[in-house]
């Protein structure tokens, strides 16, 4: 997921709210919002993807049935 949002333009702090990474430092004592209505479109966009909704945006290579 973090290399599709990296190739879609998600910002890093976006990615990281929707990744749910903990904040450490001042960073976390002062940034206590959970970021949802950023994150929601970006887990609408991942999910379409994963239904394949959304168009492939990389090329996919079929790999051949293993033999056993």
């Amino acid at each position: 997921m973090r290399s599709w949002m990296a190739d879609h333009s998600v910002p890093f702090e976006t990615a990281e709210a929707v990744l749910a990474h903990s904040k450490g430092g001042v960073v976390a004592a002062y940034q206590r919002s959970q970021l949802i209505e950023l994150r929601r479109p970006i887990m609408e966009r991942w999910a379409q993807f994963l239904s394949g909704e959304e168009p492939a945006t990389a090329e996919v290579i079929p790999l051949a049935a293993r033999r056993a």
